[in-house]
């Protein structure tokens, strides 16, 4: 069944006209379907609601997806130009490839190890169908199966949303910082073009030379290092916070899904684990 808080949640989105005014354009787009008669008796509008939750949340995954790629676009200069000498730029470098890490590990769960996985198991059971009754009975356990198993109807649900806005707000953030270094190193591509290859070489050094000026005078302001720290800790607790909830769910009886997947994705070397003991650790010396 649905997560009902999620549920409430979005049918309380969908009656406030108020809250619904203050919706961006990717938080509420969805995708509708005229569906007529006969698939109609197979594919109703409570089914309908939960291929649009399923597809409304790959989306929102590789919108993120995208925006982390694009500040791997706006630092991939910096990187050349400063390198390791700034710690907190190459905090943040390294924190874009964790939370990218994340989110394409998580997408990849999504479509292949459930999505695609679940309609071979529905297509084959399709075979033996016998009448309406069962076509229908197989379709919503397919559904059923991707929302469990894509956490959608868990409580994880919410800290993946957290996590994807924490990664959408770092790399605006990003994105910001850098536009000038970016808006530059786009113009001098155009002007190369029409330039000798001596005054290309001469012209991209000097580029360069702004660009690791402009880097500097970046990477040296507090406020820059304060947010990418901030960023850094959020991201890492709420990651932390989700592995955890993870691995009291595989205890507590959904072992038999493939939520524990997601765990040996993201913390294929017992990384994140081991930092969750010893958060637990150390809640219990203190509580003791």
């Amino acid at each position: 069944m649905l997560n009902m808080r999620y549920l409430s949640i979005l049918v309380e989105l969908e009656l406030d006209s108020e809250k619904s005014k203050n919706l961006k354009g990717l938080d509420a787009f969805v995708l509708d379907y005229a569906i007529k008669w006969p698939l109609s008796l197979i594919i109703n509008k409570k089914t309908l609601f939960k291929y649009q939750i399923l597809f409304r949340h790959l989306f929102l995954m590789k919108h993120v997806e995208r925006q982390l790629l694009t500040v791997w676009l706006c630092t991939k200069s910096g990187e050349m130009c400063l390198g390791r000498s700034y710690p907190y730029y190459s905090l943040a470098c390294a924190l874009r490839q964790r939370m990218l890490n994340f989110v394409q590990n998580f997408l990849n769960y999504m479509t292949f190890e459930v999505i695609e996985s679940s309609w071979n198991t529905f297509e084959t059971n399709l075979k033996e169908v016998a009448n309406i009754d069962n076509v229908i009975e197989h379709h919503a356990k397919f559904l059923d199966t991707c929302l469990r198993d894509c956490i959608i109807t868990n409580d994880s649900f919410l800290l993946i949303q957290k996590i994807l806005s924490e990664c959408i707000m770092f790399s605006v953030f990003v994105q910001g910082v850098t536009k000038n270094i970016k808006d530059k190193e786009e113009t001098s591509q155009l002007e190369w073009k029409s330039m000798t290859l001596k005054e290309s070489q001469e012209r991209r050094k000097k580029i360069l030379q702004e660009i690791s000026d402009d880097l500097n005078k970046m990477v040296s302001d507090e406020a820059f290092a304060t947010s990418i720290k901030s960023y850094d800790d959020k991201f890492s607790k709420l990651l932390l916070d989700l592995l955890a909830k993870i691995i009291n769910d595989m205890s507590n009886g959904l072992g038999e899904t493939k939520i524990g997947n997601v765990l040996y994705r993201l913390d294929f070397n017992d990384h994140y684990r081991n930092q969750i003991e010893k958060m637990r650790l150390s809640q219990s010396m203190i509580h003791q």
